[in-house]
């Protein structure tokens, strides 16, 4: 994954990758990006994350699994295609399908859980067709643009 970096740099600079993400768009220098990157390589016991790339192995997004909880048997999931020529294509679903079996074999969890911006409607819309639910709507939780956006908690047993 340290091979990646120009991807993630350019994605993490692009706010039609980053503006709906729970971290939020803003523009990074390389330096930070590098401290930034160097933490998303640090093992972690509660998250594992992993490069999409597409049939020419180059680096088309990421996706991950982070608040792993063994004792409840859940994660949340994170996701997004930072190539935007890749957008639309399947990969999504690809990762996600590799994903949910790293999930229940590796992890055995039972649910996976997400939190995405209602006005995202590619990603709400994606989410449904993976067979996530609407559980629940965090009211004004984000700020993007300059004004607040409702976020929907989704969940999906796997």
């Amino acid at each position: 994954m340290e091979e990646d970096f120009d991807y993630y740099y350019k994605w993490r600079n692009d706010p039609n990758v980053f503006k709906y993400l729970g971290g939020g768009y803003k523009i990074v220098s390389k330096d930070k990006m590098k401290e930034i990157f160097t933490n998303l390589l640090k093992p972690k016991s509660d998250e594992n994350r992993f490069t999409i790339i597409n049939e020419n192995n180059t680096p088309i997004g990421m996706i991950g699994l982070y608040n792993i909880s063994e004792k409840n048997k859940n994660a949340e999931i994170g996701m997004y295609i930072g190539d935007v020529n890749s957008r639309g294509k399947g990969y999504a679903q690809e990762a996600f399908d590799e994903l949910r079996s790293i999930a229940k074999n590796q992890y055995g969890l039972i649910k996976l859980k997400l939190y995405v911006v209602k006005k995202n409607y590619a990603a709400v819309k994606l989410w449904k067709r993976l067979g996530f639910i609407e559980s629940g709507i965090l009211k004004s939780e984000r700020l993007i643009d300059n004004s607040f956006h409702d976020v929907l908690y989704m969940e999906k047993f796997i």
